[in-house]
């Protein structure tokens, strides 16, 4: 009496998950620690990143952080004249809050970064799979400080 129960169950499940919703599957997260040639400079340091991702984001669930408003809205730490710039790039639909990238920006650290990087994720719109990034990089006319004007 027992089998035919237990053989019941299993059919239920299989009958469930193939009515479950047509979403895609999503891929694992990868990173790369790409950047410009300033990303070797000893003059550039982790600790300007850090004080990017840590200061200047707007650190929230709103997704203000987007490839359209790369130079206005992005963490920004800096030295004189060039600082690392955290921001989102890729497809113009790509989204991000603060809170996202801070932890993008974690896990580039615990996975290799040490520097310069991006960590690549997924984000679908329209069934469409968009290629979105956070990226970690050291620039030239770093603008540093939050811009609260940023909507999202």
């Amino acid at each position: 009496m027992q089998l035919p129960t237990a053989l019941l169950a299993v059919a239920s499940l299989l009958a469930a998950s193939a009515s479950a919703s047509t979403l895609p599957l999503t891929s694992r997260d990868t990173y790369d620690r790409k950047g410009s040639g300033m990303c070797g400079s000893k003059t550039m340091q982790v600790k300007y990143c850090d004080e990017a991702v840590n200061n200047f984001l707007i650190r929230d669930d709103a997704y203000r952080y987007r490839p359209d408003v790369y130079n206005k809205c992005a963490g920004a730490g800096t030295t004189v004249t060039s600082g690392c710039h955290v921001s989102v790039e890729g497809d113009a639909a790509c989204r991000r809050s603060g809170n996202q990238i801070w932890q993008d920006y974690q896990d580039l650290r615990r996975n290799g970064a040490d520097k310069c990087g991006s960590k690549h994720w997924d984000q679908w719109e329209g069934g469409k799979k968009l290629a979105c990034r956070t990226t970690v990089n050291y620039i030239s006319d770093c603008m540093k400080g939050k811009d609260e004007s940023c909507k999202a």
